[in-house]
């Protein structure tokens, strides 16, 4: 439903600017689709073992991969389409579907925590950082012959997989995840661009994300009570990749 309200104001929006600008000739719809490399910055790419340790209500450390400040994310991938409506010569909206898979790094964590407690914990699996987004943004585009660059920020609403995780070894424990994780999302994309011919052009973009989802954990581990606490995941990514465009009219 989130998703629908932000494509209705998507449509509104240009709606409204069209009727504002109708004595301009220049009102081009394009498709672009884009894939690359999702880099970690700041606390979601940290590793710091030190941090992964929850307290009980008494403020005793125990077993667990807490999350913020160190989400420790490993480089990933994205997937995006972006819809854009070429308001004037230089100005443009547009609406952009977005998502990124990142894995994450147990072993530093596994380590710590068996020698903290004289464990001997075989693996730690935690499912992958997998985030959807839908965002809208208002953008300049400017253009040289056949050499263009764009630059947009972008606000929307964002959605994590659940961050569940679990120890193995001569006991096993785990981490289950309550509710949904969703979040606003503030970004920045730009790209630099080629006209391959009247309709298609090849670019290369660079994007920025920011998010921070907060969760309830679930603590299980036979012959204890569960044991409920919250987290929160600090989501900053760089993303760079390629970009192929389509003029759609």
């Amino acid at each position: 439903m989130k998703q629908l309200y932000i494509l209705f104001m998507f449509a509104l929006s240009v709606f409204t600017i069209q009727a504002m600008a109708q004595d301009v000739k220049i009102c081009k719809w394009e498709l672009a689709f884009s894939y690359g490399l999702a880099n970690p910055v700041g606390s979601f790419g940290k590793v710091i073992p030190e941090k992964s340790l929850a307290k009980d209500d008494r403020g005793n450390e125990f077993i667990s991969f807490t999350k913020e400040g160190h989400a420790a994310a490993k480089n990933g991938r994205f997937l995006s389409a972006e819809l854009s409506y070429r308001i004037q010569k230089y100005w443009l909206v547009s609406l952009i579907s977005n998502q990124s898979n990142n894995a994450v790094v147990t072993d530093p964590i596994k380590n710590y925590i068996n020698t903290k407690f004289k464990t001997n914990f075989s693996s730690i699996t935690n499912n992958d950082y997998r985030v959807s987004s839908l965002a809208v943004g208002f953008g300049y585009r400017y253009q040289v012959k056949k050499f263009g660059f764009q630059l947009i920020p972008i606000l929307g609403r964002a959605e994590i997989s659940k961050p569940a995780y679990s120890f193995s070894g001569y006991y096993d424990i785990a981490y289950s995840v309550f509710g949904k994780q969703n979040s606003f999302l503030l970004g920045v994309n730009s790209r630099i661009s080629y006209q391959l011919s009247s309709r298609f052009n090849l670019a290369i973009k660079m994007g920025y994300n920011s998010a921070n989802f907060k969760y309830v954990w679930i603590f299980h581990s036979p012959g204890w009570d569960p044991y409920r606490g919250t987290d929160v995941i600090n989501y900053r990514l760089l993303e760079t990749g390629i970009t192929l465009g389509f003029k759609i009219m």
